[in-house]
């Protein structure tokens, strides 16, 4: 039996300055911008009292403190068992934490009312999760078999999305769930020959109750409201028939657009910033529920005490989304990827010479992506494996 304990305290502290550098200040006028020309204060300057009571009178900071306690406990057993050389049982919980932190005020400048500005929590909770697992290693046949076998449930709290809302890159938490099983095998059938296989399956699942704003998708297909571009760049959500009432009324003759349209949006009260989808069920990113890898490899005895090992890997990974919303443009194709090395070694001179191939077949599958802000348009990163790449490595031990 063993057990383990861990206490974290994690004290944050954050001072989030005004966009505006130039905007007026009303405090610390020594401070203020000076006109190079007429050195004469100018209006405007950058404000540098800190508070806690008045956002439009000086900078006002954030601060938390988290206290947490973590630990594991692991239970080891060991039977003498006839079929088995050794065999090992275990069963594990764990407990984890990752510290929450501050996501940007979105004030612009002094005197905005931060908390009604921003679309998002100025604060993200920390990320706890609760690991469940059971397993077992067996050793078979003298040692030129080894199967291992292990099952997991993972319990999320606050499970820590990054995403790009309102020009800021925003932390935000989700609860969910995630389950599977994991397989392995080592098999050496005659000298210098080994073959080995690792197969998981896994599911994932965010808990019912969760809803965020998708900023691909702000009305999710709903026809009573209308996504509206704002001046800055951003988009917001307004009501159809208010959308509809206002082009007619401001473009009656055909030739004057209808400016303005952005103030209808506060007529959707809390839903402007997009309408809230339900997140309860879907898969949470980069969670393939099928994965399996492959390998094998020869060693050669040469003379001269030099070794050469001829190895070959296969990995195949099954589909998953890049997103928790699990949208059609989220989706990530299962691919398969295939690498193979030469190794030439002396163990007594230490020298190691590699010839490898990575990504053989050259798979240029999508393994992720990342949506930026509204105001450039909303356009995806998006992450691919490596091109085939090969080359030598030479390598002296001293």
């Amino acid at each position: 039996l063993t057990l383990g304990g861990r206490y974290t305290t994690d004290a944050l502290y954050n001072i989030s300055y005004p966009i505006e550098l130039l905007s007026a200040a009303p405090n610390n006028a020594a401070k203020q911008y000076v006109d190079p020309t007429s050195g004469l204060p100018a209006v405007g300057g950058f404000p540098s009292t800190i508070c806690n009571t008045s956002k439009s009178a000086c900078l006002v900071p954030q601060h938390v403190t988290y206290r947490e306690f973590t630990g594991r406990a692991n239970l080891d057993f060991t039977p003498t068992l006839s079929f088995t050389d050794k065999t090992l049982f275990y069963a594990t919980y764990s407990r984890g934490y990752k510290g929450g932190g501050f996501n940007t005020p979105c004030q612009t400048g002094l005197g905005g009312a931060i908390a009604a500005s921003c679309p998002y929590p100025l604060q993200y909770a920390p990320e706890f999760i609760n690991a469940y697992e059971i397993g077992t290693k067996n050793t078979l046949l003298g040692g030129s078999l080894l199967l291992n076998a292990d099952a997991f449930y993972y319990d999320y709290t606050g499970y820590q999305i990054s995403q790009i809302i309102a020009k800021s890159s925003v932390n935000s938490n989700i609860n969910s769930k995630i389950y599977g099983v994991e397989f392995e095998g080592v098999f050496s059938p005659v000298r210098n020959l080994t073959f080995n296989t690792n197969v998981g399956f896994l599911h994932s699942s965010i808990n019912s109750g969760q809803s965020a704003v998708d900023t691909l998708n702000f009305t999710h297909g709903n026809p009573n409201y209308t996504v509206v571009k704002v001046t800055d760049g951003s988009n917001c959500v307004a009501n159809t028939a208010d959308v509809a009432a206002y082009v007619a009324l401001n473009n009656a003759d055909g030739k004057h657009p209808a400016a303005g349209l952005s103030a209808l949006c506060a007529a959707t009260g809390a839903l402007s910033g997009g309408i809230p989808y339900d997140l309860g069920g879907k898969k949470m990113p980069n969670t393939p529920d099928f994965t399996v890898s492959v390998g094998a490899q020869y060693v050669f005895d040469l003379p001269g005490e030099w070794k050469a090992t001829l190895r070959g890997d296969f990995y195949f990974q099954d589909n998953s989304f890049a997103r928790i919303y699990n949208a059609v443009e989220d989706r990530l194709n299962s691919y398969e990827v295939v690498n193979a090395t030469l190794t030439f070694a002396n163990v007594v001179q230490g020298v190691d010479l590699q010839l490898f191939v990575k990504n053989a077949f050259n798979a240029q599958p999508l393994t992720g992506t990342y949506v930026t802000d509204a105001s450039s348009g909303l356009f995806q990163n998006t992450f691919t494996l490596d091109p085939r790449t090969y080359g030598a490595q030479l390598t002296k031990r001293f």
